[in-house]
């Protein structure tokens, strides 16, 4: 999968907005113990179960990237930019459809830059940045209508009747826009941030809005946490990596973003903010080295590792990617190449592999090297009192 993407800075934005004014909201703070170091955790702490879900390969249905997973109605819907598609799988990971409409007509585009789950309309609303257009589908693909737009976004995501449209271009004075489906009304929020500035031409795999029990954005080089809440866009989290925290003269002192990204990830700093998804006992999310946070909203308490083992010697949690999708599931990442030389491993040790289930067992002898990804979903805990302590 791709490290980071690069987008050209093109156009301006030709669309009317009025400023919103600001909501007073209480932010709270996330303090984490942040670790310097490749750390473990005990995968019972945390979960209570999982399931391994191979996503079907045929020739229909092969996956370049995953960029966005959203979970509705029994089905994975998956936007892959590599080659410009929108797969569907049901939840045993069966292949249903792929929406590829290339081409310059009606539904159709050049490339991808993300979608959105209409659930209120029961429509799939697709976002284009070659050309720039919002692509209207029913859930099952077909064409509906489009709209031309003189921009394209970083990122999009719909909550009732509002689409929420994320921006990282510094010629716009604003990196979030909410657009009222019914009326067509647009408000923005979140004035350009000097760091997302000085980083704009970086982004991340991961989407830079995430709806789960609510519906949160993130950004790249910024440890603030915004949640669209019944129309609005305000500051909700603040995450403290203490003395992880990268120092602000780092961001003026004419050091290379190049350089400020390698610095803190040699630093195991906190960057990178991404997968924020709200479970009902935890905030997750995920920083810098591929670090796992998960933060009590009872205790207050953080808990952050990079790989969570199972001592079962199944599969260890590790590679959080945050999907939209109103569950306390999280969604883990595995390669068919990681796939089969964790299985190489575990077949080395005839104590471990002797224990594996029959289910890992049967998928081990499907999986070839050059299939789609597997999907790990595992169960976070309902009660906060079955979590170790």
């Amino acid at each position: 999968m791709r490290a980071h993407l690069l987008f050209p800075v093109v156009l301006s934005l030709v669309i009317s907005c009025k400023s919103h004014p600001k909501t007073p909201s209480a932010i709270e703070t996330i303090r984490v113990n942040a670790p310097d170091q490749f750390t473990k955790a005990d995968f019972s702490d945390f979960f209570s179960s999982w399931k391994l879900i191979p996503l079907e390969t045929n020739k229909e249905s092969l996956i370049g990237s995953i960029d966005r997973i959203s979970v509705y109605n029994n089905q994975f819907y998956i936007l892959d930019r590599q080659t410009n598609s929108i797969l569907i799988f049901d939840d045993k990971g069966r292949f249903k459809r792929r929406i590829h409409n290339i081409g310059q007509g009606p539904g159709e585009y050049i490339g991808l830059m993300d979608f959105a789950l209409d659930k209120k309309k029961q429509e799939l609303i697709v976002h284009s940045h070659r050309p720039y257009r919002m692509i209207y589908y029913d859930l099952n693909g077909k064409y509906l209508r489009e709209e031309k737009l003189s921009t394209f976004y970083s990122g999009i995501s719909c909550s009732g009747s509002d689409l929420i449209e994320i921006n990282r271009r510094r010629e716009f004075n604003n990196m979030a826009f909410v657009k009222n489906l019914d009326d067509g009304s647009v408000d923005k929020y979140i004035p350009f941030s000097k760091k997302e500035e000085l980083f704009e031409t970086y982004g991340t795999i991961f989407p830079y809005v995430v709806q789960s029990e609510n519906t949160y954005v993130t950004f790249p080089f910024e440890s603030t946490i915004y949640q669209y809440n019944n129309g609005s866009i305000n500051p909700r989290y603040k995450v403290d990596f203490g003395s992880h925290n990268i120092p602000e003269a780092d961001f003026i002192s004419g050091s290379t973003p190049k350089k400020i990204i390698q610095d803190a990830q040699r630093n195991w700093d906190g960057i990178f903010v991404s997968n924020f998804r709200e479970c009902k006992n935890y905030l997750c999310f995920t920083y810098g080295n591929s670090v796992i946070v998960l933060y009590s909203k009872k205790d207050k308490k953080t808990y952050a590792f990079t790989v969570a083992l199972n001592t079962l010697g199944d599969l260890p949690f590790q590679n959080y990617f945050g999907h939209d999708g109103e569950d306390d599931n999280l969604i883990s990442i595995y390669e068919a190449s990681t796939f089969r030389s964790q299985m190489n491993t575990f077949k080395n040790k005839s104590s471990i592999w002797g224990r594996e289930s029959d289910e890992i067992k049967q998928i081990d002898s499907s999986v070839k090297e050059n299939n789609n990804p597997l999907l790990l979903i595992c169960s976070l805990k309902q009660d906060q009192a079955e979590k170790k302590e």
